[in-house]
């Protein structure tokens, strides 16, 4: 997840395995728009108990 601030600039706010966040909704009813609700605050929460090897690499793009 990136987290875009009022300058234009973005930040990587989350950046985990997707099976780490399903695990949060593993258990709940889908919503009727068929997305989960998960606060900024506890993704960053999950971001910070994951290895950096679990992330997945930067790809810096070429002209």
């Amino acid at each position: 997840m990136l987290k875009i601030d009022d300058s234009g600039e973005f930040h990587e706010a989350c950046n985990v395995p997707g099976d780490v966040v399903r695990s949060l909704v593993a258990n709940k009813n889908l919503p009727k728009n068929g997305q989960y609700q998960i606060s900024p605050s506890k993704l960053a929460s999950l971001n910070a108990n994951v290895e950096q090897e679990d992330r997945i690499r930067p790809v810096c793009a070429t002209d």
